[in-house]
């Protein structure tokens, strides 16, 4: 697991300084090649995605499931809409950030506030677990 970690944070290096440079090999067309600040803007989705796939992960284990139903299809439906309404008017790379930003940031702020507030209920139920312990001896 830590190898395949130790793989990906290479690849993204990689990919962070020489990804014009490998684009341009693979396609050999100047026109393929994107900015710089358009791919940092891919970098910076991805790992925004890597943060929900834990946030994910750890909420789907305890069987909460409505909530990233509910704001996992809300939210990146918002960023779409809002996207192709910026897309005339800004640049490409603005429009992604924005959409990135709905999307994936604010979905990670509500995701981290359902944990939160898992992880307080599990704090309450191990404190009264423990006071009907102490009746029950």
């Amino acid at each position: 697991s830590s190898a395949a970690s130790d793989v990906y944070k290479r690849q993204a290096l990689v990919l962070s300084f020489f990804g014009q440079d490998l684009i341009y090999l693979w396609t050999n067309d100047t026109s393929a090649v994107p900015s710089w600040l358009l791919l940092m803007t891919c970098n910076l989705w991805t790992l925004l995605l890597l943060i929900v796939r834990i946030f994910s992960m750890f909420l789907n284990g305890v069987n909460q499931f409505k909530g990233q139903a509910l704001y996992g299809l809300f939210l990146p439906s918002i960023a779409l809409v809002t996207g192709w309404l910026l897309s005339d008017s800004v640049s490409l790379v603005l429009s992604l950030f924005v959409m990135i930003l709905i999307g994936e940031a604010i979905r990670i702020l509500f995701m981290s506030i359902e944990t939160k507030r898992l992880f307080s209920s599990f704090n309450v139920l191990k404190h009264t677990n423990g006071r009907d312990m102490d009746k029950v001896q």
